[in-house]
């Protein structure tokens, strides 16, 4: 599940909605726990960062290399 939430902010996803419909729209359903542990574990290991936008929590990848390497992952549905 990792690599589906780093494609999905790779992507531009940036809020918790967005990052959740892009995995349900390309890969399958995902339950509110398992997103919210992998964003967590992401954002612990340093893979994501997030900061408040207008009170919106918004994600990103921190790191410019990270970021491009995601956005050429070509993952399969679960």
């Amino acid at each position: 599940m990792y690599g589906y939430v780093m494609e999905a902010v790779a992507f531009g996803m940036e809020t918790y909605s967005t990052i959740k419909k892009y995995i349900e729209s390309n890969f399958g359903s995902i339950t509110d726990q398992t997103l919210s542990n992998n964003l967590l574990s992401l954002i612990k290991q340093g893979f994501l960062e997030y900061h408040y936008k207008e009170s919106r929590k918004i994600y990103d990848i921190p790191d410019p290399v990270v970021k491009k390497v995601c956005t050429q992952m070509r993952l399969n549905p679960i």
